[in-house]
């Protein structure tokens, strides 16, 4: 608990919404209050649920996006593999779906089309 809070004052003193832990193997993990996700075409990835905290807001988004076409998949998620993907998004019970545009040093060009359909997928499917 003491390094994640640590992790997250460090990130908002640098001006971010949340820091990315990353294990002893280079995977990322979690964020210190919320889930991390990646996304390539129509497949979302994410860490393996043995090694993370298995928010609320995780699994509805989860289950939205598998109700509308998108494939899921677990799997280690190595820091250095993030250009692999077209998109990476956080998930919390505050922010709901939460783009995410760089991390550290990487930073993607662009918000993929498909974090943007699974945002209004999933806002429908909660009013």
């Amino acid at each position: 608990m003491l390094q994640s809070y640590l992790a997250y004052r460090e990130a908002k003193k640098k001006g971010c919404y949340d820091a990315i832990l990353v294990n002893r193997d280079g995977n990322i993990t979690e964020g210190t209050r919320t889930n991390f996700l990646t996304v390539k075409g129509n497949t979302i990835y994410s860490p393996l649920e043995k090694d993370i905290l298995l928010g609320v807001m995780r699994k509805h988004v989860l289950l939205v996006a598998k109700e509308n076409g998108f494939s899921i998949e677990e799997r280690n998620i190595p820091k250095n593999s993030l250009r692999e993907y077209d998109g990476a998004f956080l998930t919390s019970t505050s922010a709901k779906i939460l783009p995410v545009r760089k991390i550290d040093d990487f930073e993607y060009e662009k918000i993929p089309e498909s974090v943007y359909r699974l945002i209004g997928l999933f806002n429908q499917a909660i009013q």
